[in-house]
């Protein structure tokens, strides 16, 4: 049995999303996705309110920058060995 992992989305209008998603699919996670409320395009970074927007986007940006280039460091073929990886000391409760 895959392990399972919730991913949220956050619309502009403040409402969340949770989708599931296989943990062998994490690397292919879209970015947005349909709000289940509104129907908006939610991502999955929350939008930042008041005078705290712009350091927010900012930080989110950056975020997904470098998740940007860690994955483009490693092969499909790679990734998935350190998923694997990752799943089985989950499964056998190593850290």
């Amino acid at each position: 049995m895959d392990a399972i992992a919730n991913i949220e989305y956050f619309c502009a209008r403040g409402h969340v999303t949770r989708v599931s998603f296989s943990a062998t699919a994490l690397f292919d996670v879209p970015k947005s996705y349909p709000c289940d409320t509104c129907h908006e395009v939610a991502y999955r970074n929350r939008p930042g309110v008041g005078e705290g927007k712009a350091s927010q986007h900012q930080e989110s940006s950056l975020t997904c920058r470098h998740l940007e280039e860690a994955e483009a460091r490693r092969t499909p073929a790679e990734r998935d060995a350190i998923l694997e990886d990752a799943l089985r000391r989950l499964r056998e409760g190593e850290r």
